[in-house]
């Protein structure tokens, strides 16, 4: 194990973290890599397809069902999916505070927090303008 998945693994073995999902790397596709020491970090690389948004999402859903009930999930990622403004159906986990119109991939991201009971949290705070977009590309965001 060299560079930076030794610093990974080490982190991953100071923070006591189990499973780790990585988003958005150089690697490819969707699968696990191993690091070594016992760590093998789950990525989703930057080329994705429909069918590996699909593998992810069932991969999610299996991993939180096979936790106890008693554990608490946090899922701490940027999931490209905007989940807009709209929580009247949703407003047990969806707080209003989005912006814009939903897209099929927050539509993923509302169905996993219905689904599990979690909140999407992002959506709870309010915030400026400003903060409410992480990325923006050519005047879209």
């Amino acid at each position: 194990m060299i560079g930076r998945g030794r610093d990974v693994a080490e982190l991953m073995r100071e923070k006591r973290v189990d499973a780790l999902y990585v988003q958005e790397t150089r690697w490819k596709g969707n699968k696990a890599k191993v690091l070594g020491d016992g760590y093998k970090p789950n990525y989703s690389g930057a080329n994705k397809q429909e069918e590996e948004k699909g593998h992810f999402w069932r991969d999610i859903d299996g991993v939180i069902q096979e936790l106890e009930e008693q554990e608490r999930v946090i899922v701490g990622a940027n999931l490209n999916g905007h989940v807009g403004s709209e929580n009247e159906v949703i407003g047990r986990v969806h707080g209003g505070r989005g912006i814009g119109e939903r897209n099929p991939d927050g539509e993923s991201v509302v169905d996993l927090a219905v689904s599990f009971d979690m909140a999407i949290v992002n959506t709870f705070f309010k915030k400026k303008r400003d903060h409410l977009i992480t990325y923006r590309s050519g005047g879209r965001c």
